[in-house]
């Protein structure tokens, strides 16, 4: 025991301050035991960080695909109200499918050349998402006849 009294005194002057009796290895076990654990927390905040990182990308992805789904819609809108033969347009949505059902009073191949055009552009515009056209004449019905019963959104028309 005084051997190990003596011991401690020799490392405590060769290391420390032999007036206050300050022990350096003590203060040196404790800094490190921090340092550790500084790290640890530092490893988990890392983790947590890409944990949140991934959570926000896929919030990011999921508002987009919702902010599009209801810009889609009116941006065809937009773009069929300048045809005047076309009567009406209802839209349909299933997940990220967009289904436009456009109506025309007859046969008029110029105004369906120029909806399947405007239909390209949206494709080529709105890549991510699946949208599907049905191009139908009316010859005299009422487009609510020809649509399946309480569905669809009119979004252009009569």
């Amino acid at each position: 025991m005084v051997l190990d009294l003596e011991r401690r005194t020799k490392l405590r002057l060769d290391l420390g301050c032999p007036t206050s009796e300050i022990d350096i290895c003590g203060r040196l076990i404790v800094e490190r035991e921090r340092y550790v654990r500084l790290e640890e927390e530092l490893e988990r905040t890392k983790q947590n960080l890409e944990d949140y990182r991934q959570l926000f990308s896929i919030l990011l992805r999921q508002a987009e695909s919702r902010l599009l789904a209801h810009l889609i819609p009116e941006v065809f809108k937009h773009n069929l109200s300048r045809i005047s033969q076309v009567k009406a347009v209802y839209c349909f949505q299933r997940k990220n499918t967009l289904s436009f059902w456009i109506f025309l009073d007859e046969e008029n191949w110029d105004a369906e050349d120029q909806i399947y055009e405007n239909y390209g552009e949206m494709l080529s515009t709105f890549e991510n998402f699946d949208i599907r056209m049905r191009l139908l004449r009316l010859w005299g019905r009422k487009p609510e006849d020809l649509l399946p019963a309480g569905r669809g959104v009119k979004i252009f028309g009569e």
